[in-house]
């Protein structure tokens, strides 16, 4: 009998997300992000906390999404995204699954 393992979004359904009030994912310069035809980080990110809004021309940051793995720091080539952990209690809560 073949064991069937957890999806992707069956683990992403094992995490808790608390969100703080503000933001602790900050865009430093949109214009940088308009100039990039890639932003990196709305293909990194694991939970699609960053979407590009062609209309606007800005990055839509969902940071109530945020897993903290910091995945879109490493991917931006500009260092264009300010990252801090959110306060105590905040942020993403792991279980095991």
């Amino acid at each position: 009998m073949e064991k069937k393992g957890l999806t992707l979004e069956d683990k992403i359904n094992l995490v808790t997300l608390r969100p703080f009030r503000d933001s602790h994912l900050t865009i430093l310069d949109q214009r940088v992000c308009g100039d990039c035809k890639g932003q990196e980080c709305t293909v990194v990110c694991p939970v699609k906390t960053y979407e590009w809004e062609e209309r606007e021309g800005r990055l839509i940051v969902s940071f109530e999404n945020c897993f903290e793995c910091g995945s879109c720091r490493l991917a931006c080539p500009f260092d264009n995204i300010a990252w801090i952990y959110p306060p105590g209690g905040f942020g993403v809560e792991f279980r095991k699954g």
